[in-house]
C-alpha cells in the first residue's frame, strides 16, 4: 500500500496539504518584485539562487480576501512540468504521513471547479488536498 507525506500550510482560516513529491522547499517571506499589469492572483516574482521564480497569491486563487505579505508568512516553492512556481501563504505546520485510509479523493463531495483533489480526515477537522492541476492548468505535473 502507497503512503504520501503531505506538506501542511494555512491559508486564512483553511488548513491545505500539498503532495510532497511537488515541494522543493519553504522559505520565509523576502521581497516580490511586482510586475504592471499582472493579474491579482500573481504578486511578482523573487529571485531564488539565480532563479527567477513567480509568486502566486494563494489566497486569491482560493476567492480569498487580499491581504498584505507579513514577515512570518511563508514561501511555498512547488515544482510543476515546466516551472516552479512559489505560493505565500500564512503559516506551515510541518509533514504528515496520514494512513491511506484517512485521504479520500474529492470526487462528488466538492464542487468539480474546486482546486482541491482531495480530503484527509483528522482527528480535529478536515484537511484539504491542494490540486495543483486545477490551480495551474497545463502547469502541474
Amino acid at each position: 500500500m502507497i503512503r504520501h507525506h503531505f506538506l501542511v500550510f494555512f491559508v486564512g482560516e483553511l488548513k491545505f496539504a500539498l503532495r510532497l513529491e511537488f515541494v522543493e522547499r519553504v522559505v520565509h517571506a523576502v521581497e516580490i518584485t511586482p510586475l504592471p499589469g499582472a493579474s491579482s492572483d500573481f504578486l511578482g516574482v523573487i529571485n531564488v539562487h539565480g532563479s527567477i521564480v513567480p509568486v502566486v497569491n494563494f489566497r486569491a486563487r482560493l476567492g480569498l480576501a487580499s491581504r498584505e505579505i507579513r514577515l512570518d508568512d511563508r514561501l511555498l516553492l512547488v515544482h510543476g512540468a515546466e516551472k516552479t512556481w512559489a505560493f505565500a501563504v500564512d503559516a506551515v505546520a510541518g509533514v504528515i504521513e496520514p494512513p491511506p485510509s484517512e485521504i479520500l479523493s474529492a470526487g462528488s463531495i466538492v464542487p468539480s471547479d474546486a482546486a482541491v483533489e482531495g480530503l484527509i480526515r483528522l482527528p480535529d477537522g478536515v484537511l484539504l488536498i491542494g490540486d495543483l492541476e486545477r490551480l495551474f492548468p497545463g502547469e502541474a505535473a
